[in-house]
Formats: structure tokens, sequence, C-alpha cells
């Protein structure tokens, strides 16, 4: 079973590197995407590749970015959220209607 799942990550990662390439040789085809699919395939295939890929410079400060940027991005929405519920709150309180009370004297 593990040979079939490194062996399924491994085909996954060699056909998303050559849609890479080709996506190089052809500008209508994305590039990026194929790449990263790859070395991410390449990280559940070898763990020796996902040592390697962490010890990297580069990718620290590549994923240290992005997680800022999720940071600052997730304080934000937070933000916009709980507004949005304020507001939401502030409008529900303003059109609440008091349920009209019919007594039976009053039909006759």
């Amino acid at each position: 079973m593990v040979l079939f799942h490194k062996a399924f990550w491994l085909i996954l990662a060699l056909v998303l590197f050559i849609c890479g390439i080709v996506g190089l040789l052809l500008p209508i085809i994305p590039q990026v995407p194929f790449f990263f699919g790859a070395a991410w395939s390449l990280t559940k295939a070898s763990s020796r590749f996902e040592n390697w890929l962490h010890r990297q410079r580069w990718y620290r400060q590549t994923v240290e970015q992005l997680l800022v940027w999720k940071r600052r991005w997730a304080k934000r929405t937070d933000n916009f959220l709980r507004q949005r519920q304020i507001n939401w709150q502030w409008l529900t309180r303003q059109w609440q209607v008091e349920p009209v009370r019919i007594n039976k004297d009053d039909q006759k």
C-alpha cells in the first residue's frame, strides 16, 4: 500500500511537472500552478524532498509572507464580519414589530 501511495504521488508530480513545462512553451497555459502542484505532490511522496524544501531560505521566506498575509486577511475579515453583525443587529432592532393582540371583547 505504501509503495502504491508513493508511486501515485510520484506519477502525479511528473504529470504536473510536464504540464508546467508545456506551460512554459505555450503562453496560454499557466505554468506556476503546475509547478507548485508538482512540488506539493513530491513532498507527499518523499520525506527527504520535503525536509530539503523546508530547509531552503526562499521557501521559508515565502511561507512566512503567506502566513503574515493570511493573519492580516483573517483580521480584516473578522473585523468586517463583526461590523456587519453589529449593523444587522441594529437594523433588526429598528424593524421589530410588536405583535398585534386582539381581545375577544374588541371583536364584537
